[in-house]
């Protein structure tokens, strides 16, 4: 991953975590006796201050701008001039979170697709079964974060079945050249082999050399 995008990643994931400290743990470490009974996570869930004739909501502008303080406090400057504009708890954390929720999740879906596309059986030292075992782990990993429920039913089988198929490439590519053969052999078989299959040919056959 280029450095850059790995500072800018950092950056948003260190924000998001400041910003989440300072509205569930910044009683531990600055005093916020002006807070009234509301939590934090109840200010959250106000989307619209109460009206200006509503007894509480003198409280309310307390509540919400000793948290917002405390939110831009940690903050780099860079970045708190950025949200400026926003003058409510809930309005600043909506933002931040379209913008950085996602930081984290992106960057390992990233590392995982260069895990696997670099991952060979020679590079990584492994058994087929071993070998096997990893990109399983690999996959299922992604699946987590790429939910095929998310589709339609149509779309979401047609993608099943491409990824099917693509795991089965990425399995035959990685393997050691001593199985160059069977690779072929699966290559060439229509219709070509599921994953599992094209895996008990080539165990069986490392088993037996």
């Amino acid at each position: 991953m280029a450095m850059p995008l790995m500072k800018e990643i950092k950056r948003r994931a260190t924000v998001l975590m400041c910003c989440y400290i300072a509205v569930y743990f910044s009683p531990h470490y600055l005093p916020m006796d002006n807070l009234s009974s509301t939590t934090p996570t109840e200010l959250l869930s106000t989307t619209t201050p109460p009206a200006a004739t509503n007894p509480i909501r003198a409280q309310w502008d307390i509540d919400n701008c000793t948290i917002l303080g405390r939110m831009f406090n940690f903050m780099e400057d860079q970045i708190y001039h950025m949200f400026l504009y926003c003058d409510t708890v809930p309005s600043l954390w909506q933002t931040l979170s379209q913008m950085y929720a996602h930081a984290h999740n992106d960057a390992r879906i990233l590392k995982l697709y260069q895990d696997i596309a670099q991952a060979s059986q020679s590079s990584l030292g492994l058994s087929v079964a071993e070998f096997f075992g990893y990109l399983q782990a690999c996959w299922e990993e992604l699946a987590q974060y790429e939910l095929l429920t998310n589709l339609p039913p149509e779309a979401a089988f047609l993608m099943s079945k491409r990824l099917a198929r693509q795991h089965t490439y990425q399995f035959l590519m990685g393997l050691n050249s001593e199985f160059e053969s069977l690779r072929i052999q699966n290559h060439n078989t229509s219709p070509m082999p599921s994953l599992y299959e094209a895996y008990a040919t080539i165990d069986s056959d490392e088993r037996h050399r």
